[in-house]
C-alpha cells in the first residue's frame, strides 16, 4: 500500500499524485496544495484547449480504508463550489460501494494509487545463487536494557558496517565480526572452520544476542564512543538473481525497482508509471539555508546561497559503495529546481544540521 511508504516529508501521497499529472498533462499547469477562495485543493490542474479555460480539481486520501460516501459527498460540494470541470479523487486503498455511486450520479472520477515493487528485467542475470542473508540489527548498551540501533537503510548501513569499531577488539568493524558469524552459522561444513554450537542457518529468520568482551567500546564515525555488551542481528538462508554490474551504486536508488499502479476505480484501466519518470521538486524553489534531497536518490544537500541565475549547494550526505561522498557545486536556477525537494520535517532538518557542521569542518579547496 503505498501510505506505507509514502510517510517522508518530501514523498507525500499528493505530491505523488500531482507529479503523475505534471508528467501526463503535456502544456497544463499542475500544481500541488493550493487555496481556491479559501478552500484547499491537493491538485491543481488548469490548460487551455482553443478558446476555453479549464480546471481539474484532485482530493488524494493516503488511508488504509476505503473512502466512505460522506467524503465523496463533501468533495461534490466543495468541487462544485470552486467552479470545477473535471473532479477527481485518488485513494490509496480504493472506495466503498456508496460512494462509487455518488461519485458516477455526480461525474465525479475515482482513481486508486499503489505500488510494485520489480526489479527491471534488464537489470538482472540468469544466475541465481544461495547465500546466508545476515541484517544488523544493533547493540545493546553495556549494564541496560536500551539498545543502540542501526541504519535500517541499505544504502548507509554498508558505510557504518566498515566504520563503526569496536575499540576493545583490537578495533574490529563490526563488518568483520558479521564475515566471521557467517562462517560459523554455515549450514555446510567450511575448511578451517571449527565445530561450535550457533543455530545453523536455515530458511527461517532466527535473531542472535552475541555476547561481546567485557569492556567493549563502540566507537562510531565522528569519534563517539559507548561501551556495548551485545550485538544484535537476525540471519537466514536466501536466494536470489544476480544484478547486471552497473557503474553507479544500484543502493542509492529509493524507487529503482518502483512502479505506481494509477487505476480508475469505476472503469478498472490501469496505468503503469515508473517512479523515476517523475519529477516530484516540480515546485521546488532553491533558497540559501535550506536543506533538500533528491527524492530518486538517498543524496542530502544544503543550499548555500543563490543568485538569479544559480544556487551554490553542498552534498551533505551520500553513502555510495560504502563510503561517505560529500561535495559542493553549482546548479543553474531555475532549470535545476525540479531535481529537488526542500526538507521540512524538523528531527530530519535537525539531523542535518549535524551533517552540514562536519561538512564545514572539512577542508576547502
Amino acid at each position: 500500500m503505498v501510505s506505507s511508504s509514502m510517510r517522508h516529508e518530501w514523498q507525500k501521497f499528493e505530491r505523488i499524485v500531482a507529479a503523475i499529472h505534471a508528467a501526463e498533462e503535456k502544456g497544463a499547469t499542475v500544481t500541488w496544495n493550493e487555496d481556491i477562495e479559501g478552500r484547499q485543493f491537493d491538485v491543481v490542474i488548469r490548460f487551455k484547449f482553443h478558446f476555453y479555460d479549464y480546471l481539474v480539481l484532485i482530493e488524494c486520501k493516503d488511508w488504509t480504508r476505503p473512502v466512505k460516501v460522506e467524503k465523496v459527498d463533501a468533495f461534490v460540494t466543495k468541487s462544485r463550489a470552486a467552479k470545477a470541470n473535471k473532479a477527481i479523487m485518488v485513494s490509496a486503498s480504493g472506495f466503498q460501494d456508496g460512494a462509487r455511486k455518488v461519485a458516477r450520479e455526480n461525474g465525479i472520477e475515482l482513481f486508486k494509487l499503489s505500488e510494485l515493487r520489480e526489479i527491471p528485467e534488464d537489470l538482472l542475470t540468469e544466475t541465481f545463487i544461495s547465500f546466508i542473508a545476515i541484517f544488523p540489527i544493533g547493540f545493546r548498551k553495556a549494564n541496560s536494557n536500551e539498545l543502540i540501533l542501526l541504519s535500517q537503510d541499505e544504502n548507509k548501513l554498508p558505510y557504518e558496517m566498515e566504520h563503526i569499531t569496536l575499540k576493545s577488539m583490537g578495533n574490529l568493524p563490526i563488518g568483520k565480526l558479521v564475515s566471521i558469524f557467517l562462517q560459523l552459522v554455515s549450514p555446510n561444513p567450511l575448511p578451517g572452520i571449527p565445530q561450535n554450537n550457533f543455530p545453523k542457518a536455515t530458511e527461517k529468520q532466527q535473531q542472535m544476542e552475541f555476547t561481546l568482551p567485557m569492556n567493549t567500546i563502540a566507537v562510531f564515525p565522528e569519534s563517539e564512543e559507548i561501551p556495548v555488551s551485545h550485538f544484535l542481528f537476525v540471519y537466514w538462508l536466501d536466494k536470489g538473481r544476480v544484478m547486471k554490474p552497473m557503474m553507479v551504486d544500484p543502493t542509492i536508488f529509493r524507487d529503482l525497482d518502483l512502479k505506481y499502479n494509477y487505476t480508475n476505480d469505476l472503469t478498472q484501466e490501469s496505468r503503469f508509471i515508473p517512479a523515476h519518470d517523475l519529477v516530484l521538486g516540480f515546485d521546488t524553489k532553491l533558497k540559501a539555508g535550506s536543506y533538500y534531497t533528491q527524492p530518486q536518490v538517498k543524496f542530502y544537500f544544503y543550499c548555500e546561497s543563490t543568485t538569479d541565475k544559480q544556487a551554490n549547494m553542498c552534498l551533505i550526505e551520500s553513502y555510495q559503495h560504502g563510503k561517505l561522498v560529500r561535495a559542493e557545486f553549482v546548479v543553474p536556477i531555475p532549470e535545476a529546481e525540479k531535481y529537488y525537494v526542500e526538507i521540512t520535517d524538523e528531527t530530519e532538518i535537525q539531523r542535518l544540521e549535524k551533517m552540514y557542521e562536519l561538512y564545514k569542518r572539512l577542508p576547502r579547496q
